[in-house]
């Protein structure tokens, strides 16, 4: 009989349970749990995005798959995987239920999904509140409505006045969601035209006239269509979120186009995708130390300045969130007022 045995049937014979753990734990089996830098040692992290490579979506994923690697333990390779469709709700479907839950796969969480999964739950197979938060790039950038200058409607009044072809990419999406909303709350004529990959398409369309208004981050324009801009090609119908942006301050804010209280109510609701950014999200259930590693590694990105600089380029502003900063504005847009919810839930899905 070993010595080491001998000693622990001596530590038994007198019932001291106590004596025994410390005993036992004096002496592990030598088994040992991995850690997140052995873990991703070698590893390929693939960064999901709901668009093209071409729009706002894919440029930021590609920035985040160029520096998130550096901050990661273990230093794995980090790829950006595009899955357009559905206005990003087939990339949220597949990273909840089909991408492995080991920490491997993250991806952005499309700014609206929340408010799709309050008013048009249909199509989505996930909680966005049981993902796994890594945190935000930042609060999140106002929305505009580009409109050609050779449209006959230049303002929200004018819109109410004549047919305005606009650029979606299908239903879920803020584009269609708040110019659903305003034809049936307001009486505008916005003629939505689905099946758009992603913003980089839809601004091609816009510039060669198939269509003459188009909604996307006020940000997007500025870093993709600057010469449209700047050529007056480009003008702005109105801005969506809590706030205006300096940047327009000229330009009204949709809100302002209420008209009741309850009307405004519903519009806010529906901007309610301003307050996400541009977060980030693994499936749910990883393991706890690599959620760990996954946000700290994410903060230490957003604080580095090569990021901060090549944010910059691309337009993104560089104000980070904490995963319970994101976690706190997605479960006040899934806990809005009910009787909201119901009427707004009519715009989400249906354009007839």
């Amino acid at each position: 009989m070993s010595r080491d045995l001998r000693a622990l049937r001596r530590l038994m014979g007198t019932g001291r349970a106590a004596a025994v753990v410390a005993f036992v734990c004096a002496f592990p089996s030598g088994a040992r749990a991995e850690t997140a830098e052995e873990f991703y040692r070698g590893k390929t992290v693939h960064v999901l995005a709901g668009f093209d490579a071409a729009g706002a979506a894919g440029f930021l994923v590609q920035l985040i798959a160029t520096h998130l690697g550096e901050h990661l333990p273990g230093r794995p390779t980090v790829v950006p995987q595009f899955m357009p469709g559905g206005g990003s709700i087939v990339e949220a479907n597949y990273l909840y239920n089909v991408a492995p839950k080991d920490g491997t796969y993250i991806g952005t969480l499309f700014d609206n999904l929340p408010t799709i999964q309050v008013l048009d739950p249909g199509g989505v197979k996930f909680d966005a509140r049981r993902f796994t938060i890594i945190g935000s790039v930042n609060r999140g950038e106002n929305g505009a409505m580009a409109i050609r200058a050779d449209s006959p409607a230049q303002t929200i009044e004018q819109a109410k006045q004549t047919v305005v072809m606009e650029a979606v990419t299908g239903p879920g999406t803020t584009g269609f969601s708040i110019s659903n909303a305003m034809n049936k709350l307001i009486g505008t004529r916005f003629k939505l035209v689905m099946g758009y990959s992603g913003g980089g398409a839809m601004l091609r369309a816009f510039e060669q006239q198939e269509i003459a208004a188009v909604m996307l981050d006020y940000n997007s324009f500025l870093r993709d269509s600057p010469a449209m801009i700047n050529s007056r090609l480009m003008r702005f119908m109105f801005q969506v979120g809590d706030e205006p942006d300096a940047r327009i301050a000229d330009v009204p804010m949709l809100q302002s186009a209420a008209t009741t209280p309850e009307v405004r109510d519903i519009f806010m609701f529906l901007s309610a995708s301003r307050r996400l950014g541009k977060p980030i999200v693994a499936p749910p259930g990883i393991p706890a130390d690599r959620a760990d590693a996954l946000r700290r590694a994410w903060q230490d990105m957003l604080r580095d300045p090569a990021f901060i600089t090549d944010a910059a380029k691309i337009g993104s502003r560089v104000e980070p969130r904490s995963a319970d900063q994101v976690f706190k504005a997605i479960r006040e847009t899934i806990d809005v007022d009910p009787a909201i919810a119901r009427k707004a839930s009519d715009f989400v899905a249906n354009a007839n």
